[in-house]
């Protein structure tokens, strides 16, 4: 429930997930929302009849392959299969829910690979990096990686949805700030001296991965327009 002191009046809405949100003048009492919700309840029993959640996904991503999601009543983890292709997830799912299962299970594997993939992308700077570690797997919706000036670097889960030469991008990004801790040009000329093609990799994260197969084959266009001609083409993987 959200109080505002200019609200003059009560109000609902059903949000996608399902949720009724609340809108109430500020110095209303409890006892008074609740009295005015019971006596519209059929007028909301009613407008949740006519409620449509959000569309679930069809697709979702692991290393830059999509891999098909299966809805069934009995699933209550995501589980996939020996392929590694499909994933059966519970139909009841709201997607905001689905999210965060997935967050949970990109996570679930995250440190090991990145550990992996920080070592190999340090081992293409020369000299040596200043002292450094993997520090926090975060799933933060406004940035991808993050590194202090003690070498302590930060670096999203989700980034598991990405191909592994994403992944080495942020990273090596993040290596660079050992070195020069801003965006200047000093900072570029060492990103491209260790990574030449990182404009290319950079694409992936221009726009949300998609979660229908058109959806995909259009961004995997779009990634190919953008490309330069002498790059090799993305590839639509086949589901």
């Amino acid at each position: 429930m959200t109080r505002h002191p200019k609200r003059k009046h009560l109000a609902y809405r059903i949000q996608d997930d399902g949720c009724l949100e609340v809108l109430a003048p500020q110095k209303w009492s409890l006892r008074r929302i609740k009295t005015l919700l019971m006596e519209n309840e059929q007028a909301i029993l009613e407008a949740y009849a006519k409620h449509r959640p959000a569309t679930l996904p069809e697709l979702q991503w692991l290393l830059g392959q999509p891999f098909v999601l299966e809805y069934a009543d009995s699933t209550k983890k995501p589980v996939f299969d020996g392929d590694g292709l499909h994933c059966k997830v519970s139909s009841s799912l709201t997607p905001a829910a689905l999210t965060k299962e997935m967050e949970i299970y990109y996570k679930s594997m995250a440190r090991p690979l990145f550990e992996e993939r920080m070592e190999v992308c340090a081992s293409h700077f020369k000299p040596a990096l200043p002292p450094h570690k993997l520090s926090r797997i975060g799933a933060a919706r406004t940035r991808w990686g993050s590194c202090s000036s003690k070498g302590n670097i930060n670096l999203n889960a989700m980034l598991m949805q990405y191909p592994i030469k994403c992944i080495d991008y942020v990273i090596t990004h993040e290596l660079c700030h050992l070195i020069e801790l801003n965006h200047g040009a000093a900072f570029y000329k060492h990103l491209e001296s260790v990574m030449p093609d990182w404009k290319l990799h950079e694409q992936w994260f221009r726009s949300p991965l998609p979660v229908t197969v058109e959806g995909m084959t259009a961004f995997v266009q779009k990634l190919n327009r953008q490309s330069k001609s002498d790059e090799p083409e993305f590839i639509i993987p086949a589901l």
